[in-house]
C-alpha cells in the first residue's frame, strides 16, 4: 500500500492566515511612529494576542501528536466499507450580507471503525483533514491502512495520523460479483442448502475446521445484521494467491474458485 499521509512528519510552522492578524498591529506602528500620532496600546495587545493563540494552538497540536505514547495509537486495517464526500452550504448568520459557508463531509468505514472529518478542518496539518492539492479520493472495497488516536481535545474523534491505501478494486469479470450477491442473499433469506453448496468443506473458522454436517452451526453465527447488509454490498479485495477477500466490522470472508471454474466459500480467516 501507498503512504498518502503522514502526520507526524509534518514540519512545525506558522498558520498562514494567522498573518492578517498583524495588520492591525502595522497600522499602529505606522500611525505612532511614522505619522507620530498618539494611540492606544490595546491594538497591538490584541493583535499579537490573537497572533499568538492561533499559532499556538497550531503547535501544541503537532508538539502532542509527536509524543503521543504507543499505548494511544492504534492501526486498522481492511477493505473501505462505506465512503462519502457530502458539499453542504448553509446560510452564515455572523455576516450581514446574504453569505453562505461552504462545509464538505468525508470520512469511510474499514474493519467496523468510522473515521470522518470536514475537509481542511483541522488543529494543524498533524492530522488527516484531505487539504492536499490534488485530494485523497476513496472507494469502496479499496485496502487502507489507517493509524490513529481518539482525542479528547475534539470530543473523542477518531483523529487520522498516517494513511496507506492501495489500489481500488476493479469490477470482476470472472462471476465474483455475481457470486457475492447470490451468497449474501442466500445468507440474509437463511437458505441453508444453497449456502452449503456455495461453502467448500471442509471449511476454515479460524484456527478451526468444519464439517458439512455443522453448516447450520456456521450459518447461524453470521446471521447478523451487520454482517448481512455489509455483504449484501461488499466489494471484494483480490490476492496475489488467487483468494479474495471481503472485510465486514472485523470479519474477513474468504473466496477461492474451484477446479471446475467457480466460486466458493473457503473459510473466515479472521473475525472479531
Amino acid at each position: 500500500m501507498q503512504l498518502v499521509f503522514d502526520g507526524p512528519t509534518q514540519p512545525y510552522g506558522l498558520t498562514p492566515e494567522s498573518v492578517l492578524t498583524l495588520i492591525p498591529l502595522a497600522w499602529w506602528a505606522y500611525e505612532r511612529f511614522v505619522r507620530r500620532k498618539p494611540s492606544t496600546w490595546l491594538l497591538p495587545v490584541v493583535s499579537i494576542a490573537l497572533f499568538a493563540l492561533i499559532n499556538g494552538i497550531r503547535l501544541w497540536d503537532q508538539w502532542r501528536i509527536r509524543h503521543l505514547s504507543s499505548a494511544e495509537v492504534y492501526v486498522t486495517t481492511g477493505a473501505i466499507e462505506t465512503a462519502w464526500h457530502i458539499v453542504s452550504r448553509t446560510r452564515d448568520w455572523n455576516q450581514k450580507s446574504l453569505s453562505y459557508r461552504t462545509t464538505v463531509s468525508e470520512g469511510f468505514d474499514v474493519g467496523g471503525v468510522r473515521f470522518r472529518w470536514n475537509v481542511g478542518d483541522s488543529y494543524s496539518p498533524a492530522t488527516f483533514s484531505n487539504a492536499q492539492d490534488p485530494p485523497v479520493t476513496f472507494a469502496k472495497g479499496t485496502p487502507v491502512e489507517v493509524t490513529w488516536f481518539v482525542d479528547a481535545a475534539t470530543d473523542g474523534d477518531r483523529r487520522i495520523l498516517r494513511l496507506r491505501l492501495g489500489a481500488a478494486p476493479i469490477a470482476s469479470t470472472d462471476g465474483l460479483d455475481a457470486f457475492l450477491a447470490r451468497f449474501a442473499g442466500a445468507l440474509t433469506s437463511g437458505d441453508a442448502s444453497t449456502l452449503a453448496a456455495m461453502t467448500r468443506f471442509p471449511f476454515a473458522f479460524g484456527a478451526h475446521t468444519m464439517e458439512k454436517n455443522e453448516g447450520a452451526t456456521l450459518w447461524s453465527a453470521l446471521r447478523q445484521p451487520g454482517l448481512q447488509s455489509c455483504l449484501a454490498g461488499a466489494v471484494a479485495v483480490r490476492s496475489v494467491d488467487g483468494s479474495a477477500q471481503v472485510h465486514c466490522n472485523g470479519t474477513v470472508f474468504e473466496f477461492r474458485m474451484a477446479e471446475q471454474g467457480a466460486w466458493q466459500f473457503t473459510a473466515i480467516p479472521q473475525t472479531r
